[in-house]
């Protein structure tokens, strides 16, 4: 069902009397099973008058809608009428018409319900012999009618049927207006007080009055969206200027960060290494053991704020998007991560192409591919495989593994920093690489998720946006 119709239809409440005209059965039907089914759903009677095949067409709405048709039927909550008792003589009477709701209204309240909902298509109301000449004076008596009761109502017109200047008649008598799957307020409602005023230049004055209202609620209306945009603006512009200054601190912190606290690690690994190298004669092995550690954690500190400063750019930067073979990409990430795993293969099945920044993606497949070689380094035939395909408007790529896996409970901390579910002995790393893989696959609209089996091997995923891609 359209978005529109059903984020407005709970805004139809009692007393309100709304029409709807539509082009073909299917808008009827997108409106009308919403409107029956928010009754039901809210202790009211739905009721639907019109001919057997609406009638069919909205029971099966209402069923797509989630509803148990024949039981709220059985139970007199839903009534689906194809019967036209208030004719006389054929022909449409609007003081049996009247009757006939009036009846229905207090059965309904009798019966212990909250509300009567009604609606009906006016083109089968009026009969055989299609006379709308009293319709809108119906509408205008209804109007009146509805007022103060628990009643909800929508007159339904298909547009083939009614004549035009029937239609622009209903315009007038009806608060809102459903129209083409859109729900609005009425800015041609006339009060019915001033379309049953007999003195026609009285009549002709208090209309022109009430348009003239209407004029000028209309003009308060244009200028206060005008205003609320104009503060918009400013908030934007004032929005813009923060946060051009936060990225120029946020960009001097990480000079900072990149420079000078780089630079003592730096010193840290060169002196230590000198120590152990000119000095080796002078120290004892648990002297030597100690340096090198202290080498190897300057070195792994140095690692891990290269990989957060390039965390912090991916918020940064602009993505400059273009069509990707993932084919192509995949392989030559796979080349450059399998040197460090000599005698190692990566299956690759074709890949569907996506639409991003290239340089990001291959950041996002050198980490997993990556983190498939290395996890499952372990075992003995060791099998890392890439492959994708499009579902519906997203298209998908998955790194599958055999290595060591991980438990459910730990699937929620994969894509956080820091978060490593091994150790530094059992497998190296930063704990940073997946962050940023979900990072960079976010900023293009899309989202990564993974799946396991503990000792049973992995598979991380990721989906990207469907585009068209141009054709060369």
């Amino acid at each position: 069902m359209d978005a529109h119709v059903q984020t407005l239809l709970p805004d139809i409440t009692h007393g309100d009397h709304c029409c709807l005209f539509f082009s073909s059965p299917e808008e009827q039907v997108e409106v009308t099973a919403p409107f029956l089914a928010l009754g039901l759903e809210r202790g009211e009677r739905s009721v639907f008058v019109g001919d057997d095949g609406e009638i069919e067409r909205i029971r099966e709405g209402l069923r797509t809608a989630g509803v148990a048709v024949e039981h709220e039927v059985r139970k007199g909550r839903l009534v689906l009428n194809s019967e036209r008792a208030y004719l006389e003589g054929g022909r449409f009477s609007t003081d049996k018409m009247l009757a006939f709701l009036q009846q229905a209204y207090d059965a309904t309240l009798s019966e212990g319900f909250s509300a009567l909902r009604a609606a009906g298509n006016v083109a089968w109301q009026v009969g055989p012999a299609q006379d709308f000449h009293d319709v809108v004076y119906y509408e205008t008596l209804l109007d009146v009618f509805f007022l103060g009761k628990r009643m909800v109502g929508m007159c339904e017109y298909p547009k083939s049927k009614v004549p035009p200047e029937t239609l622009s008649g209903i315009l007038n008598t009806h608060r809102i207006a459903a129209i083409d799957r859109n729900v609005c307020s009425n800015f041609h409602y006339v009060p019915p007080d001033l379309l049953l005023e007999k003195d026609s230049s009285v009549r002709q004055a208090k209309r022109v009055e009430w348009m003239t209202t209407q004029l000028l609620r209309a003009r308060n209306a244009e200028e206060e969206i005008l205003r609320l945009n104009s503060e918009l603006e400013e908030r934007v512009a004032r929005r813009t200027e923060e946060l051009t200054s936060a990225n120029k601190e946020l960009e001097a912190f990480s000079y900072s960060v990149s420079h000078d606290l780089r630079a003592p690690l730096r010193a840290i690994e060169g002196f230590s290494k000198l120590l152990l190298e000119d000095q080796a004669k002078d120290l004892d092995a648990e002297g030597k053991r100690r340096l090198e550690i202290v080498v190897d954690g300057a070195r792994r500190m140095d690692r891990l704020i290269e990989d957060l400063l390039k965390f912090s750019r991916l918020g940064r930067a602009p993505l400059a998007a273009e069509v990707v073979d993932m084919t192509a990409l995949a392989q030559a990430v796979s080349s450059e991560v399998l040197a460090a795993y000599p005698g190692r293969q990566v299956t690759l099945d074709p890949l569907p192409p996506a639409w991003g920044d290239v340089a990001l993606l291959h950041q996002v497949l050198l980490n997993l591919i990556g983190n498939a070689l290395k996890y499952s380094s372990t075992r003995s035939q060791p099998m890392v495989r890439i492959t994708g395909q499009v579902q519906g408007g997203e298209t998908i790529y998955q790194v599958q593994d055999n290595g060591v896996g991980f438990g459910p409970a730990s699937a929620h901390k994969l894509f956080g920093v820091f978060q490593r579910l091994h150790s530094e002995k059992e497998f190296p790393g930063t704990g940073v690489g997946l962050a940023l893989v979900k990072r960079v696959i976010e900023r293009h609209g899309g989202r990564v998720w993974a799946e396991s089996v503990p000792d049973n091997g992995a598979t991380f995923s990721f989906a990207l946006p469907k585009k068209d891609i141009p054709r060369g």
